[in-house]
């Protein structure tokens, strides 16, 4: 029998990400940055900025439920990458349904005051494309900017900690020789 080559290691499990302590400042903080930076820019348009909150917390929401049923189940995101998925997938469910819901609100709008909008039901259907090009790149960065400061690496159980490049390992620190 020839030698075989030793078979590579087994990859050791990620650890899941934790919450960054204390959660009762880090959370807020992470949800004042990620929903306040659209409302910032849109200062002057308060109707627009309105519209991006209630879209924004809506998009929350629905990551949060995801989230934490993913906790609930045993399957804690491990990587920040779990988290933006949340965020993509329930951002896209928003953005797909947000011309629905507008030209219903209009049109209901528009028969309370007695006048017709015009809207039909292709209206929807030729904003979504728009909506969807829009409401991506805005749930990509409330993800990314919440599971930045929300959420932090833990460190595996184990693991060396971290040192400075040329500082020696703790290990090696004799602290009478």
């Amino acid at each position: 029998m020839a030698n075989r080559p030793a078979p590579p290691p087994v990859p050791r499990r990620i650890p899941p990400l934790g919450w960054r302590q204390p959660v009762l400042v880090w959370t807020p903080a992470a949800l004042l940055l990620a929903l306040g930076w659209p409302a910032l820019m849109l200062r002057g348009a308060p109707s627009l900025m309105h519209t991006a909150l209630i879209g924004g917390a809506i998009v929350f929401a629905m990551s949060f439920v995801t989230l934490g049923g993913a906790w609930l189940m045993g399957r804690a995101p491990r990587t920040h990458r779990d988290v933006m998925q949340h965020f993509i997938i329930a951002g896209f469910i928003v953005s797909l349904c947000a011309p629905f819901v507008l030209t219903a609100l209009l049109d209901s709008l528009a028969e309370y005051h007695e006048r017709a909008t015009g809207l039909r039901g292709a209206t929807a259907f030729a904003m979504t494309p728009l909506a969807i090009l829009l409401g991506l790149p805005i749930a990509f960065f409330y993800g990314l900017t919440f599971s930045l400061v929300a959420l932090v690496k833990q460190p595996r159980e184990g693991a060396a900690p971290r040192v400075k490049r040329g500082a020696p390992a703790v290990h090696d620190v004799q602290p009478f020789a």
